[in-house]
């Protein structure tokens, strides 16, 4: 019986690493199907930072969503959603723009804070 429980350890636990290898390996998948379209760029007043308003599209199943990221402005935007702001359209009920882009107008408050 001993012999018996050590098989179905090994089982369980070769299963659990299976779908977590699984899971891990579609969501890079899914990460190389979108694209960041930058809008609208907005330098902090020291210049150190800025905000950066994008609309991601992933697909022809998802709709296009719009985010805003703040970053390093020696970094470049990564292919992943804002760290800032994200919403869609729901629908068509919010104004979008041509890019179809929520409308989203932001401003530096100080170095360290931005307004939407």
């Amino acid at each position: 019986m001993k012999k018996w429980k050590k098989v179905c350890l090994y089982i369980f636990v070769g299963l659990i690493v299976l779908v977590g290898l699984t899971a891990f390996l579609l969501n890079r998948l899914a990460d190389g199907m979108c694209g960041n379209k930058i809008i609208k760029e907005v330098k902090s007043p020291n210049q150190n930072n800025r905000i950066i308003i994008f609309v991601r599209d992933c697909g022809a199943t998802t709709g296009f969503s719009t985010h805003a990221s703040v970053i390093n402005s020696e970094q470049s935007l990564a292919n992943e959603g804002g760290n800032l702001f994200s919403a869609d359209a729901a629908h068509g009920k919010a104004p979008s723009g041509q890019g179809n882009e929520l409308i989203v107008e932001v401003a530096w408050q100080d170095n360290n804070f931005g307004n939407f």
